[in-house]
């Protein structure tokens, strides 16, 4: 599985840690040119981008500040087609440290967009995986929550509390899906993407 990782400027769990070989793509996203040289010392094979207006690095590839779309836009047309798996660091941080929401719910959409386009699937961070439409084996042991963010049929068989043994529509952002609890190997199947959300003590990954 080809992958690659994309950092923007936020302030991330100390905790958490990314695993990566010193030739995987990393794309910095203007203030995420910070972890560097403190996360990211060992890549290699990198390249930043940006508009400036969030750090005093100059990226690489410099945008316009007087644009329609976010800089996180026009990093994701950088990943090459190979890439199946994107791993977020300083994106999508705890909400307590979520600066901009709205920020928040644009780089959701930007994603998803690729990933219905391209089937590539983001980890976003520790508990929050955005998985493309498909089928997908999960070993999930504790409480989730899937949000669609179009309807969407989708089925949930195996070891799930609540499931749905058939495909059912299920409309943008509805609570049908919040809350639900696996008690290990479960089946999703969807024909859009979907986030998937667990709740998981914080030294726990999906």
């Amino acid at each position: 599985m080809q992958k690659a990782i994309l950092v923007g400027p936020c302030q991330e769990n100390k905790n958490r840690k990314l695993s990566y070989s010193h030739d995987t793509l990393v794309i910095f996203i203007d203030g995420g040119l910070k972890h560097q040289k403190t996360q990211f010392k060992k890549a290699t094979n990198w390249l930043s981008i940006g508009d400036q207006d969030s750090a005093s690095f100059k990226p690489q590839i410099k945008l316009k500040k007087k644009k329609n779309e976010s800089d996180l836009f026009h990093a994701l047309r950088l990943l090459p087609k190979n890439i199946s798996l994107v791993e977020t660091y300083g994106l999508f941080p705890e909400l307590k440290n979520e600066g901009r929401f709205d920020h928040r719910l644009f780089n959701l959409g930007e994603l998803y967009r690729v990933s219905q386009n391209t089937g590539m699937m983001f980890l976003l961070n520790d508990h929050q995986i955005l998985l493309p439409a498909g089928e997908h084996s999960l070993d999930i042991k504790g409480e989730f929550s899937l949000v669609s963010f179009k309807p969407t049929k989708i089925k949930i068989t195996g070891k799930v509390k609540y499931p749905l043994k058939k495909p059912t529509l299920i409309d943008m952002l509805s609570s049908r899906t919040l809350s639900n609890k696996g008690a290990g190997q479960m089946v999703l199947q969807s024909n859009h993407p979907l986030l998937l959300m667990t709740i998981l003590a914080p030294d726990r990954r999906i």
